[in-house]
């Protein structure tokens, strides 16, 4: 499935998805509405907040 934070592109499976208020993340980062945190990622550039 894609993952819950909305500007990301990423397809996380249940079993490896960071979950957080019942919902499925593919990082730590996204969870934290940050954005995704994968490197060599199509969305994370446009998302990571460093």
């Amino acid at each position: 499935m894609k993952c819950a934070y909305d500007s990301c592109l990423c397809v996380v499976t249940a079993e490896q998805a960071v979950k957080k208020n019942e919902r499925l993340y593919c990082s730590e980062a996204c969870a934290r509405g940050q954005g995704c945190e994968h490197e060599q990622c199509s969305c994370s550039s446009s998302q990571r907040d460093t």
